[in-house]
């Protein structure tokens, strides 16, 4: 199985609405930061951006659709490096 393939297997696999709703309500309840840091780096990267937000995060996580299809479609070979 290709790298790619193992990939989109993931996840499809790991990735569900009922775990992003959850993500969701915790990050509006606790607000860790830490956490949420974390979050706007990984999607700052799926994004090839140098920063994310808060909105930017909320967004990828409430349609996982979206989240599912950046991951399984990003180049990491055309992500800019200096990002990186």
């Amino acid at each position: 199985m290709s790298e790619r393939a193992v990939m989109n297997s993931l996840a499809e696999r790991k990735i569900t609405l009922l775990l992003a709703k959850n993500l969701n309500a915790r990050l509006e309840m606790f607000k860790p930061a830490d956490l949420i840091a974390l979050l706007e780096t990984f999607v700052a990267l799926l994004r090839n951006k140098k920063d994310a937000n808060h909105v930017d995060v909320k967004l990828y996580f409430m349609d996982v659709s979206m989240l599912k299809f950046k991951m399984t479609t990003i180049n990491c070979t055309k992500l800019d490096l200096a990002l990186v």
